[in-house]
């Protein structure tokens, strides 16, 4: 069995709809790559999704939510962690197992509501993973989906012109280094 942490409703107090529960260890499919999780954050996207529900997260940001099987039953939150390869399906020849990867969830997570990050192992088809090399720490690269296309984004919205300085308020961050 494996451990996950699941939404009982919803939307809600993360305090009051957030559980421990076990579930079954999943196995990959042809194509697919199995991810025990190592670390996994906590990001303000993730306890939005948690107060709010994901259909207001994804109008927000202009994305299409459309619920993905098994959601009505409650969701495991979660967009980003690090983990190491555990299993690969059938077909899927550039990851072995042991191998330090970063599974994509962010935006299938967001627009489904389904297979976040907060549990023990995540399956997810072989492009959607990312190998991770040594020099990274694993905190830090349980980091590197959201943070970095933070960064990104902000620096799009505002628009700086090219040359000029921009100061981060949020310099500790990983967003601000």
């Amino acid at each position: 069995m494996a451990r996950a942490l699941k939404m009982s409703q919803v939307c809600g107090d993360p305090y009051e709809v957030v559980r421990l529960i076990h579930v079954e260890k999943p196995k990959p499919g042809p194509g697919e790559v199995l991810v025990h999780i190592m670390l996994r954050t906590v990001n303000p996207s993730d306890l939005l999704c948690v107060r709010i529900g994901h259909r207001p997260v994804c109008e927000f940001s202009g994305a299409a939510y459309n619920p993905g099987p098994g959601t009505e039953n409650g969701v495991i939150p979660g967009t980003e962690g690090f983990g190491l390869v555990e299993e690969v399906g059938e077909g899927v020849t550039g990851f072995s197992i042991g191998q330090r990867v970063v599974p994509c969830l962010y935006a299938k997570y967001l627009s489904t509501g389904t297979q976040g990050a907060w549990q023990d192992y995540v399956v997810v088809q072989e492009e959607e993973v990312y190998a991770i090399s040594d020099s990274i720490s694993d905190e830090t690269a349980a980091q590197l989906v959201a943070n970095p296309w933070t960064a990104y984004v902000l620096l799009k919205t505002i628009a700086a012109p090219k040359g000029e300085y921009v100061i981060s308020t949020a310099a500790g961050s990983v967003v601000g280094r």
